[in-house]
């Protein structure tokens, strides 16, 4: 008996552990957030380039604002569950850039949908021949797309 409740009690653990491990924070997924110099934020499907923000003061807001945002990893068919008709939406792609980057100018980059899903992609991960890992938040942030939304109309 004791035996039995120490494997269910493992296997609780082990459960509990891994899916911890699939989870993570926005802002962890923006590489050399010191040295962002740029944001160019594109209007989707589109994808037509609406605003270019290089004051340090909004991309240092814009950083802070997902920096804690919990974001799960998806399987590959959960990627493919969402992604294909979400794609099609209205959405926002914001790409964070260093341009004096030798290796690479992206740094970061998510979409965000008007009803505040936030899909993040590990830059890393891009890089190599195996499949490139994302992020969904677990919650909405329509106040994100809004400010975005409110700077790109501004002159």
């Amino acid at each position: 008996m004791k035996r039995l409740q120490a494997l269910i009690t493992l296997l609780f653990l082990s459960i509990l552990i891994s899916g911890c491990m699939q989870s993570a924070k926005a802002g962890k997924m923006i590489l050399n957030q010191d040295q962002i110099k740029t944001i160019e934020i594109r209007e989707g499907p589109t994808d037509k380039l609406i605003l270019t923000l290089s004051d340090s003061m909004y991309i240092s807001s814009l950083t802070n604002m997902i920096k804690e945002i919990p974001v799960k990893r998806l399987t590959k068919q959960e990627d493919i569950d969402f992604m294909p008709t979400r794609i099609l939406e209205d959405h926002l792609t914001i790409d964070f850039l260093d341009y004096n980057n030798p290796v690479t100018s992206l740094q970061g980059t998510f979409l965000i949908w008007p009803d505040g899903y936030i899909y993040v992609v590990d830059v890393d991960s891009m890089k190599g021949n195996q499949r490139t890992i994302s992020y969904l938040s677990q919650s909405k942030y329509p106040e994100i797309y809004q400010w975005l939304i409110d700077k790109a109309k501004q002159p």
